[in-house]
């Protein structure tokens, strides 16, 4: 933000919107080394799944730092703006929707697992539970007004969680 202050000559305010804005490009840039490509063979596990952690709260990240500047460039006192942004923004949709995306991506796992077990989905639904995952988490955080980005993102964290760990009786396929 101060670099965009700087270089446009720009009030901070301006500077930490566009600096918010420009925050979530990293992913694209990520890419190569993340997927199967001539790059990502030679780079451990081990930094790649690092990478991958970063790229998402990175753009996590960038949703508070945005609504602080346009909160800032419409408000009057910084004050209020602050105290309003932390409570609502930080805490209410941002933590909230890091907790409640872990909550529903273990839930969707003991689903799965459940399922699994009982043998209740045939391979070709495996897809479509992942999916469901994607559009529930989405829309629930919609729904509650919290960042759907991160529910969605640390929902698929969660379900991932321990997802390699066999079963009493079975292991998991790996779609």
């Amino acid at each position: 933000a101060m670099l965009v202050t700087f270089i446009f000559q720009t009030d901070f305010q301006t500077g930490l919107t566009i600096a918010a804005c420009l925050t979530p490009t990293d992913p694209v840039l990520a890419a190569s080394v993340l997927s199967n490509s001539q790059f990502s063979t030679r780079v451990p596990k081990r930094i790649r799944d690092y990478l991958s952690a970063e790229s998402g709260c990175n753009d996590g990240m960038s949703f508070p730092f945005l609504y602080l500047g346009l909160s800032l460039l419409l408000k009057n006192t910084v004050g209020g703006v602050l105290k309003k942004w932390f409570l609502v923004t930080v805490l209410y949709q941002c933590v909230g929707g890091v907790l409640l995306g872990i909550a529903l991506g273990h839930l969707f796992n003991a689903l799965y697992r459940f399922s699994h077990k009982r043998e209740w989905m045939g391979h070709a639904s495996y897809l479509a539970f992942y999916l469901l995952l994607a559009i529930f988490s989405i829309g629930l955080a919609s729904v509650l007004g919290v960042d759907d980005f991160l529910v969605a993102f640390f929902a698929g964290r969660g379900f991932a969680h321990n997802q390699n760990a066999p079963t009493e009786e079975t292991s998991l396929p790996v779609v």
